[in-house]
């Protein structure tokens, strides 16, 4: 006695049309079928790499929020010095050549934090973009894996060890034509 899984058949099989033929030497014990969710849950190897490749667009991001959250903080230190508030909270008076030093400095180190801050959010959005692609593509998958996972059992008897034929008919659901002229 056997027992033979044929998986990833269609889920719009039609329970009652189930037919199974035999060749000489083997006798069919039992036909079930239904949904196999164990099976279906396994990873394709084209969703493993969409799993790695989200993964990696996913780390991209945080590393990059990461650096633009520093230089942001760069931005509130370089803006808290400049105000001169320290631990005392007193106010420095400058000279007019120490103030116009101070501005070329403020000016070029804010305009260099922010231009840097502004290329990490364009880096973000562009593998954002292709992480919505990633993520598009992964639900693709796996709606595709979770269309076919209807599974039938047959038990059969086997009177000799040689090969023997199996032939399976069903009718499935939404089944249909459209003419072509």
């Amino acid at each position: 006695t056997h027992t033979i899984y044929i998986r990833n058949i269609t889920n719009s099989l039609v329970e009652g049309s189930l037919q199974a033929k035999l060749s000489d030497g083997a006798s069919l014990v039992s036909v079930n079928s239904g949904r196999n969710f164990i099976e279906s849950g396994e990873v394709s190897k084209r969703e493993q790499e969409l799993y790695d490749k989200q993964q990696k667009l996913n780390d991209q991001i945080r590393l990059l929020k990461i650096d633009n959250e520093t230089i942001r903080e760069e931005i509130n230190l370089v803006n808290e010095l400049i105000r001169n508030k320290g631990t005392e909270g007193a106010k420095t008076t400058y000279t007019v050549a120490q103030l116009q030093e101070l501005t070329k400095f403020y000016t070029s180190k804010i305009s260099e934090l922010k231009k840097s801050s502004y290329n990490l959010e364009l880096q973000i959005t562009k593998i954002q973009e292709e992480l919505n692609k990633v993520n598009a593509q992964l639900n693709e998958e796996r709606s595709f894996k979770n269309r076919n996972n209807q599974q039938v059992e047959l038990i059969i008897n086997v009177t000799t060890s040689v090969s023997k034929t199996i032939e399976l008919n069903y009718f499935v659901y939404n089944c249909g034509w459209n003419p072509l002229y």
